[in-house]
């Protein structure tokens, strides 16, 4: 659950608002304010999108792996034998969340390979 925690504050608040100050950067340096509204809106909602699903399943599988870890009741003391259960147990439980937050990081890697793209044709136009 850290994980996804930490994955949507650097890359959903973090990253959207360095991207916010590139596109708010290139405005006031070059004066240029004709970026493409269709690049724009797919950029941000690509990224967010991935963002949401990767973090979502990400979320998941801590979740559900810190859960069947925990030590039975009655067991106060962290050591093999207390342990619920093993990491082949654990492993098998979130085998299927993999999938889903490799294609949420898939759609978000698109989102942001769209907004390099849309910087790059904003400094082309003169």
């Amino acid at each position: 659950m850290l994980i996804a925690w930490i994955v949507f504050l650097i890359v959903g608040v973090l990253g959207m608002a360095g991207w916010g100050f590139i596109y708010y950067l290139h405005s006031k340096l070059w004066g240029r304010r004709s970026a493409n509204k269709l690049f724009s809106l797919g950029h941000l909602g690509l990224t967010i999108a991935g963002v949401y699903v990767a973090t979502i399943f990400l979320f998941l599988a801590g979740f559900i792996g810190g859960r069947a870890t925990l030590p039975p009741t009655g067991c106060y003391v962290l050591i093999e034998g207390c342990l619920n259960t093993g990491i082949a147990v654990v492993s098998t439980l979130i085998a299927w969340t993999v999938i889903p937050s490799a294609i949420g990081m898939v759609i978000g890697g698109l989102g942001t390979l769209i907004g390099f793209l849309n910087i790059i044709l904003i400094s082309r136009k003169g």
